[in-house]
């Protein structure tokens, strides 16, 4: 290592300590206990109060809570799916039911020319009649060969992807396009635990964001590795990977403030949040009630819409706040 890193690495060190004694000095002096949520039952906080240029110094930054969604109630295994089988599949289908209509028309104009030479009697050469005979018998069996192999194809198709995604395919041609053309993607979900029912609503992480998904059908076979039944859904991103595995979430209808998960600390086992109530004024904030996701948490009690929040630095102010006390705990034991 270089002189000039050893003394870049010295002068952060120093910068870094002067920080952290700046914040623990204005801790000591404004550090107070206060209300932390309107309720009887909220358990107090702190407030701490840090100018701008501390703040910038400290790396904090402040988001206001605006971005509400329903709430995650199980966490679930996601995986954005390649659609061609399923495609492939449905494709079969309907170019068999294609055929078994055509020759159903073409076995209906062979059986009505078999009737009416058969009608005319013996002004018809008996040859031409058994001729179309022939030809009417020969439709009808190319049709009921058809049926059965449409049957049996649709049986199939049941069986690896369930009467409800049949249903949907048939009720959804223009879904079906944009699912060829790659414009949605096909998720499957396999929640993460038995739910009877499973909510129908649903939502994927991806790069910080919550994409959420339409209900397609549930999928007729077991996971093998959860022993569990999985759902499809459909995604209106096509930047979304086939093959990405992803963390899911089956969503209950109640909305709840959604907050990075950089914005949380913990503290005596409980998670809490600063909230800016003025320009240079911190306050800690207990979370009551909430969901835990991997980037993100769904707050049901303990925030309010429209509040700011601090989203980066918040250790920094944790530690601040508790400096003064840690004595106090130690003579406690």
């Amino acid at each position: 290592m270089t002189a000039l890193s050893v003394f870049i690495l010295q002068l952060l060190s120093i910068l870094s300590a002067i920080i952290v004694s700046a914040l623990w000095l204005l801790a000591s002096l404004s550090a107070q206990a206060e209300t932390s949520h309107p309720g009887e039952d909220t358990p107090p906080g702190f407030s701490i109060e840090l100018s701008p240029e501390l703040q910038q110094l400290a790396g904090i930054r402040i988001k206001a809570l605006t971005e509400t969604s329903p709430l995650p109630e199980v966490m679930a295994y996601a995986k954005v799916i390649n659609p061609q089988p399923l495609l492939e599949d449905l494709t079969r289908l309907h170019q068999l039911a294609i055929q078994l209509k055509s020759r159903q028309s073409i076995a209906g104009l062979a059986k009505t020319r078999y009737l009416r030479l058969q009608s005319l009697g013996d002004s018809t050469q008996r040859s031409k009649v058994e001729e179309a005979k022939q030809d009417w018998l020969i439709a009808s069996s190319e049709v009921e060969t058809l049926k059965l192999k449409l049957q049996q194809e649709n049986a199939r198709f049941v069986t690896q992807w369930g009467a409800q995604l049949r249903q949907w395919a048939e009720n959804h041609p223009v879904r079906l396009i944009a699912l060829r053309q790659g414009k949605i993607r096909l998720v499957r979900l396999v929640s993460s635990q038995s739910c009877n029912p499973c909510p129908k609503q649903a939502a994927i992480e991806y790069h910080q964001q919550m994409i959420p998904l339409d209900y397609v059908a549930s999928l007729p076979n077991a996971d093998p590795v959860l022993n569990r039944a999985g759902f499809l859904f459909i995604a209106e991103n096509p930047r979304l990977p086939v093959g990405q595995r992803l963390t899911g979430w089956l969503m209950q209808s109640q909305n709840a403030i959604v907050i990075p998960a950089s914005a949380v600390v913990w503290r005596s086992g409980a998670p809490w949040v600063f909230v800016q109530t003025e320009d240079n004024l911190f306050q800690r904030r207990r979370l009551l009630a909430y969901r835990q996701g991997t980037r993100k948490w769904w707050v049901i009690d303990g925030l309010i819409s429209g509040e700011k929040v601090v989203v980066d630095g918040a250790q920094i102010l944790l530690s601040s706040v508790f400096r003064e006390q840690v004595p106090e705990e130690d003579d406690d034991d």
